[in-house]
C-alpha cells in the first residue's frame, strides 16, 4: 500500500471517528449512525490501523450495530486483520467482561451474548458458540417469562449447539419445549416452526428412535406441503429426512422414490451443483448401488453394517430380529 493511499484512509478514519455513534442519544436502539458503522471499519482496515479496528469490532454498540446489518460483514473485517494480530476469541472474551460490567445481567447484555454466539457460528468457532448459547439461555430464563418467545428462540439455539456436540437427548428436550411457543407465536405458516419439527426428527434418528421419527416426519411433510408448498426448501429437507428413515427401516424402494422427489425439487430450486442437491444425489446413488441392486440378503446385511456404523445399534438389532422372523 502506498503511503499516500494509507494517509487518505487514515484521514477518513479520523473523520468518521469524530462523528457521533447515535443520532439521538435518548433512543439508542433506533438512532444508530449507520454511516459511521459502515464506513469506519472499512477505513481502519484500509489504513492498516488494526488495533483500533479490533477496539471498534469489540465495542458493544458497534458490535450490535454491525452484526444487525450483516454478521458476515463483521467476520470479513476480522479476516482483513493479519493472522498474528487476529486474536478474535480472546478479544471478545475480554469484551464480554466489559459489557457485563457496563450493563449487568440485563436484556441488552443477553442480546449481545446471543448475537456473539451467532457470530461465532459464522466464524467457525462452534465450541465458543455453544458456550455462549448456554449463557444466553440461562440469562433469558431470569429475564423473561417462561413462555416468552425469546426463551423459545434461545432454547432452539442451544438445542442446535447440543446437536453439534452429539448431545441428542438434551437437544430433543429443548426442542420439545420450544416448539409449542413457536407454534403459538408463528403458527404453522412459518417455516421456523417446521424446522424445529425436522430437527426433532433428526434427534430421534440419532437416538435410534427411527420408527417414531418416521411418523413425525410424515406428519411434517403433510404440513409443509400444505402451508409452505411442495417445492419449499423446508419440505424438500423433510423429504430427504424421510428417505433416510425409510432406508434405515429397510424400505429401500420407497426410500429411492422419496430421494428422487427430493433430488428433483432441490435441483429445480437450488441447481444441480448445490451442496444439498449433491448430498441427495450421493445418498440416492449409494442406496441404489449397495441396496436396491443387490439380492435381499446382501441388502439387509449392508443395512445392518450401515446402522452400526451410524451408531444405531439398537435399531440394527430390531431390524435383525425382523429379518429372522421373515
Amino acid at each position: 500500500m502506498s503511503r499516500i493511499r494509507q494517509r487518505y484512509h487514515e484521514t477518513l478514519a479520523g473523520y468518521f471517528s469524530g462523528k457521533p455513534l447515535y443520532l439521538d442519544k435518548t433512543s439508542k436502539d433506533d438512532s444508530l449512525n449507520m454511516r459511521k458503522i459502515v464506513e469506519l471499519p472499512w477505513q481502519l482496515s484500509e489504513a492498516g490501523m488494526y488495533g483500533k479496528l479490533i477496539d471498534m469490532l469489540t465495542n458493544l454498540d458497534f458490535f450490535l450495530g454491525l452484526s444487525k446489518i450483516n454478521r458476515y460483514e463483521l467476520w470479513r473485517y476480522w479476516e482483513t486483520i493479519p493472522k498474528e494480530k487476529r486474536d478474535m476469541v480472546p478479544s471478545y472474551k475480554l469484551a464480554i467482561a466489559e459489557w457485563e460490567k457496563e450493563l449487568g445481567k440485563s436484556k441488552r447484555f443477553e442480546l449481545a451474548i446471543n448475537e456473539l454466539g451467532h457470530f461465532f457460528v459464522v466464524s467457525g468457532e462452534k465450541d465458543e458458540s455453544g458456550n455462549l448459547a448456554r449463557i444466553a439461555y440461562e440469562l433469558a430464563l431470569h429475564l423473561y417469562p417462561e413462555n416468552d418467545l425469546i426463551i423459545a428462540i434461545r432454547r432452539n439455539n442451544l438445542a442446535t449447539a447440543y446437536y453439534h456436540a452429539k448431545k441428542y437427548s438434551e437437544a430433543e428436550s429443548l426442542l420439545k419445549k420450544a416448539l409449542p411457543v413457536y407454534l403459538n407465536n408463528f403458527k404453522k405458516s412459518c417455516e421456523d416452526s417446521w424446522i424445529i419439527q425436522i430437527n426433532l426428527v433428526t434427534c430421534n434418528i440419532r437416538l435410534g428412535k427411527v420408527e417414531k421419527a418416521e411418523k413425525i416426519i410424515r406428519d411434517t411433510i403433510e404440513g409443509t406441503r400444505f402451508h409452505l408448498g411442495p417445492l419449499h426448501l423446508v419440505t424438500l429437507t423433510a423429504l430427504n429426512n424421510l428417505a433416510e428413515i425409510l432406508w434405515y427401516n429397510g424400505k429401500f424402494q420407497e426410500a429411492r422414490e422419496t430421494y428422487e422427489e427430493a433430488f428433483a425439487g432441490r435441483t429445480a430450486i437450488l441447481g444441480i451443483n448445490h451442496p444439498l442437491t449433491n448430498e441427495t444425489r450421493i445418498n440416492l446413488n449409494f442406496l441404489i448401488a449397495a441396496f436396491i441392486n443387490k439380492p435381499p440378503e446382501t441388502a439387509m446385511k449392508n443395512l445392518l453394517i450401515l446402522l452400526q456404523n451410524k451408531g444405531l445399534n439398537e435399531h440394527a438389532e430390531n431390524m435383525k430380529k425382523l429379518q429372522d422372523i421373515l
